[in-house]
């Protein structure tokens, strides 16, 4: 590293670090003396320059370098018994940046030979994850999603579809249809029996209403329309003509 690379890696650290004023003038100072002399791995530097150079007391002096060696900018041995002490300007960022990049490929190379390693021995269990993988892709890819319900009490839902005129009649019709044990056991075949409501009654809430009473009266199976033709048979149940043709479609 040189002088510049020093004084990038430094105010690239100085937001994290949150050096004081004092301790950014020390580490340029001694930067700046190291420089000077050629970049030597440790230098001395005599205490009473420092403080003049800074204008600062020992105290703060001490304080300073004790900081920017604990950050890993610098280390120091101050020389008993007198004012100098010796210095060296570390690359501990760098060191750092080498340490982390090391570490990310290190583990990218772990997964990898991992991987190979159980393709590699166990391939049946690759095989496995791989249909179950297909198989929920094609699962979500297929999903027809169910239409909003609204709830309206004793475990039945009302579609969200149904008009507001309507839901209270649709509703005891399905109340009636889950207490006979025969719900409708789709989202489409619910669909059409609320359809087929609407073209029995004629778009018409109070027909409508009385046809699903009817047919609970009746304890009818299905959706009827109302006018029935008489028959000379009273044991058996009346058809119109519609009803005929379709004797064994329910809705």
């Amino acid at each position: 590293m040189n002088y510049i690379d020093y004084i990038r890696q430094f105010w690239a650290r100085q937001d994290a670090l949150s050096l004081t004023v004092t301790e950014t003038a020390l580490y340029l100072y001694l930067l700046e003396c190291c420089n000077r002399q050629h970049w030597p791995a440790r230098f001395i530097r005599s205490n009473d320059k420092i403080e003049a150079a800074l204008n600062i007391s020992y105290k703060i002096l001490k304080n300073a370098r004790t900081r920017l060696q604990e950050v890993g900018l610098i280390r120091f041995t101050a020389r008993s018994g007198t004012s100098l002490a010796e210095y060296a300007i570390t690359s501990s960022f760098k060191d750092k940046v080498r340490d982390e990049v090391r570490d990310e490929v290190r583990d990218e190379v772990r997964d990898k030979v991992r991987d190979e390693v159980v393709n590699e021995v166990n391939p049946a269990v690759t095989n496995v994850r791989a249909i179950r993988q297909r198989q929920r892709q094609k699962t979500e890819t297929n999903h027809t999603p169910r239409p909003p319900e609204r709830a309206t009490g004793q475990g039945v839902t009302c579609p969200d579809y149904v008009e507001p005129a309507y839901v209270d009649t649709f509703t005891q019709w399905l109340r009636y249809k889950q207490a006979r044990r025969e719900p409708y056991r789709s989202p489409q075949a619910l669909q059409l029996c609320y359809r087929k409501l609407l073209e029995l009654s004629g778009n018409n809430p109070a027909q409508a209403a009385d046809i699903v009473e009817t047919a609970m009266a009746n304890n009818y199976a299905g959706l009827y329309p109302l006018t029935r033709i008489e028959t000379n048979n009273p044991t058996r149940h009346p058809f119109t003509e519609y009803e005929n043709n379709t004797r064994y479609r329910q809705f």
